[in-house]
């Protein structure tokens, strides 16, 4: 059975709250009204509970008076009481969060970024709230927010503080890391050469990493697809320059055995995803947590009815009976693979964004992070 169908399954049979009558969950809810905290935890471990806490009874408790269906358009973070968010943030994302972070969070409790941003982009109130405390940075000849230099260097008193963009570097692959000087010597070579051609100066801007293990294409006549770092302006700010790090391998549709209906199995794209991530996508598109693949949002079925994953259904107890399954490509029913779906973490907003791009054709799987 697939791990995800197999968990909601136990739930509807095992689970003695999924099994009480709705009224009963009803006044279970409607006891907690004086904590909205669990309320909203509440709704996003149960389906049952998604849909009961949208009751106006329910709901009156923890959000604004919003209708239901204009929710999903306005983001937690607006239909969230006052005060609320910043506190249920942390008790949100504590699950997605490997243990060294959940480790620095819980020693840290007053830093700001608990979601995946840019330290040098903080959130507009942060940067007030850091106004008085900021700390100066020689190498940029500006004032940082504390949280943009190494623990070193937060103290009173350095001589010659530098921030993480001069001292760190950006991991391309388990290969290749990408430091500032390397982007700046490029830049003051080009100034010098061909000065004012500034699109053509971050175009020229490229890093590869050549090593074999990288080289996920499908038939020797293809272009190779090396992990590549380059400069790019962000689609949000056409003043602000973002280093993009990207990799787009690829598989061909032989790797999956068709079900009945043409549809690509959950279990080989499974496989499939956990073979990228062994490589850059693992880096340039972390998980978060063992067994999470994000690439699997690309094909969530509430997005326009995407319906080419078969998830497999059954008992655990019962073997499956046995079935002969061909490869996709030989399959009749090929011509239903014709599409493509993304999934971002802000994306395009020069903010430490991340996106996923799956485009699945009657040919291959294409995988772009």
């Amino acid at each position: 059975m697939d791990p995800l169908v197999a968990a909601q399954v136990y739930n509807n049979r095992f689970s003695p709250l999924v099994r009480l009558p709705e009224e009963l969950l009803l006044l279970i809810l409607e006891s907690l009204s004086d904590d909205a905290h669990t309320l909203h935890c509440l709704r996003i471990v149960s389906r049952t509970f998604f849909r009961l806490t949208y009751q106006p009874r329910i709901w009156r408790h923890i959000g604004h008076s919003y209708p239901p269906d204009v929710l999903p358009s306005l983001g937690m973070a607006v239909y969230l009481r006052s005060g609320m968010a910043g506190r249920l943030r942390p008790l949100l994302e504590r699950d997605g969060q490997c243990d060294t972070c959940r480790r620095w969070g819980e020693t840290h409790p007053q830093a700001p970024g608990l979601l995946n941003r840019c330290k040098f982009r903080p959130f507009e109130f942060e940067k007030h709230c850091c106004i008085y405390n900021s700390l100066y940075c020689h190498a940029c000849g500006s004032p940082h927010n504390p949280y943009q230099f190494f623990s070193f260097y937060q103290q009173d008193g350095r001589q010659e503080r530098q921030c993480l963009g001069h001292q760190g570097s950006v991991k391309l692959c388990e290969h290749v890391q990408i430091k500032w000087a390397s982007i700046r010597g490029h830049i003051t070579d080009w100034q010098q050469r061909k000065p004012g051609d500034w699109h053509a100066c971050l175009d020229s801007f490229s890093i590869e990493c050549h090593d074999p293990s990288h080289d996920m294409r499908c038939t020797a006549e293809e272009a190779p697809t090396w992990p590549r770092a380059r400069l790019q302006i962000a689609a949000s700010n056409s003043d602000l320059v973002v280093l993009n790090l990207e990799w787009a391998p690829h598989s061909g549709l032989d790797y999956f055995t068709a079900t009945a209906d043409a549809r690509l199995p959950a279990s080989d794209l499974r496989a499939l995803f956990r073979k990228f991530r062994r490589g850059p996508a693992g880096i340039l598109f972390p998980s978060n947590r063992p067994d999470y693949f994000p690439e699997l949002a690309c094909f969530y079925s509430s997005l326009g009815g995407f319906h080419c994953v078969q998830y497999e259904l059954g008992d655990n107890k019962t073997q499956p009976s046995p079935k002969t399954k061909t490869l996709i490509s030989q399959s009749p029913l090929r011509f239903r693979f014709d599409v493509s779906r993304y999934h971002s973490r802000w994306y395009g907003l020069g903010e430490n964004g991340q996106r996923i791009d799956v485009a699945v054709s009657w040919k291959l799987v294409q995988f772009r992070c």
